[in-house]
């Protein structure tokens, strides 16, 4: 049973929940530092290692959220999903696109992803753009498939080869994946990652922009048989420490 003084009354039942990540704007400017500018204030950070907030030489960004579920957790529910999914509003574009392709993920996790240490999730990129592998969830990944409840792996390419218009990014990869484990985790840690192949830096400038993000996330509350509450925050523990 729920400690009385710890409690948080915490109705059971149907929920929805949604995390917004803003639009990303990101500008490189050939000569001088080489470095992709990230514009505004918004959610997004390079995944350079050690690299300035706002400045990434590699063209690899993420933005970072989480759905805190500790309330339910503390009152010994278990957030059991119907559905998680993504929304966004807006055109993806690159200015002088060329063969550049765009790629991304979006996650939602009972972990945080390699614990916030951006090193290795430069890594991640890394190994999946030279052996497409280490996708969360599958093999070669430090996560169990029970820790990736969503994901989704998109790829773009440019409608055409255009100069220092602003050119329309068009979807040729699709994929969901995820586990939509039930869970007794205090936090659901939600992801974006956007990260450039087939670019080098040159003496063309570019200019990239995708749109608002709305990560959505349906759930059912419930109160469990006390043995299968523990068994679950145990295998919990174990996935997150071993």
């Amino acid at each position: 049973m729920p400690d009385e003084k710890t409690a948080t009354r915490a109705l059971s039942g149907k929920r929805q929940m949604m995390k917004m990540f803003h639009p990303l704007n990101a500008i490189f400017t050939p000569g001088g530092l080489q470095d992709w500018r990230i514009e505004g204030d918004g959610d997004w950070r390079p995944m350079d290692p050690g690299a300035d907030a706002s400045q990434s030489s590699l063209g690899r960004f993420y933005a970072e959220s989480y759905f805190d579920t500790s309330g339910y957790t503390r009152d010994e529910l278990t957030t059991m999903f119907d559905n998680i999914f993504i929304q966004e509003g807006g055109r993806w574009q690159l200015t002088n696109p060329g063969n550049i392709r765009v790629q991304v993920f979006d996650l939602v996790m009972t972990t945080r992803f390699n614990d916030g240490v951006n090193i290795q999730m430069n890594d991640f990129v890394d190994r999946f753009q030279s052996s497409n592998n280490g996708i969360p969830g599958f093999d070669e990944s430090v996560y169990d498939w029970t820790q990736v409840l969503y994901g989704r792996y998109r790829e773009y390419i440019a409608t055409t080869q255009g100069s220092d218009v602003a050119d329309v990014l068009a979807p040729v990869n699709d994929q969901q994946f995820g586990s939509l484990e039930s869970t007794t985790a205090d936090k659901l840690w939600t992801y974006k990652l956007v990260f450039l192949t087939g670019w080098t830096p040159s003496d063309d400038g570019h200019n990239l922009r995708i749109p608002n993000t709305r990560q959505v996330v349906q759930a059912d509350i419930v109160s469990e048989p006390d043995l299968t509450f523990l068994m679950r925050q145990k295998r919990s523990y174990e996935l997150t420490n071993y």
